[in-house]
C-alpha cells in the first residue's frame, strides 16, 4: 500500500522501481532486502513496494505546488514505460524500438536516483531558487 500525505499526495518515491524489483520476487511475490538494522545486517522478506524507496524522496519543496513534478511527471513515466519493456524482456518478447529506449531510460536513471543523487538536486535547486 502506498504511504499518503495529507495533501494525498504519495510520499513513496522508489529510486529501485517496483517494476525492476519484481523480477527479484519470488513465486510469492516477496524478495529478500537486506537492510543495516540495530542488531546488524538483517535480512527481511517483503514485496517490490516495500523497498527501495525513501519518503519524499523527490519532493522538491523550492517548485512550490508543483513540488511532485519529479515524481509524477518524469519518474512515472519512465516506470511505466520501463515496466511495459520489462514484462516483455521477462516473456522473451522481442522489443521495439521504443521498447529499448525505455529500458536504456529506466538504466540511465538507476544511475542518477539514488537519495544521495537526488538530495544534492535539492540543494542545488534550493541555492538556484534563493538567487
Amino acid at each position: 500500500m502506498t504511504t499518503r500525505h495529507p495533501s494525498n499526495k504519495a510520499r513513496k518515491h522508489h529510486f529501485l522501481p517496483e517494476c525492476y524489483l519484481k523480477g527479484w520476487a519470488g513465486s510469492d511475490g516477496r524478495l529478500v532486502e537486506y537492510a543495516v538494522r540495530y542488531q546488524g545486517v538483517a535480512p527481511r522478506w517483503t514485496a517490490p513496494g516495500g523497498t527501495g524507496y525513501g519518503l519524499d524522496l523527490y519532493a522538491m519543496p523550492a517548485l512550490g505546488a508543483r513540488s511532485d513534478a519529479l515524481e509524477k511527471q518524469l519518474m512515472a513515466m519512465i516506470d511505466s514505460a520501463a515496466a511495459t519493456a520489462l514484462d516483455r524482456m521477462r516473456s522473451d518478447e522481442a522489443l521495439d524500438d521504443a521498447a529499448r529506449r525505455a529500458f536504456a531510460a529506466l538504466l540511465t536513471t538507476l544511475l542518477t536516483r539514488t537519495p544521495a543523487s537526488i538530495e544534492i538536486l535539492k540543494q542545488k535547486l534550493e541555492e538556484w531558487r534563493r538567487k
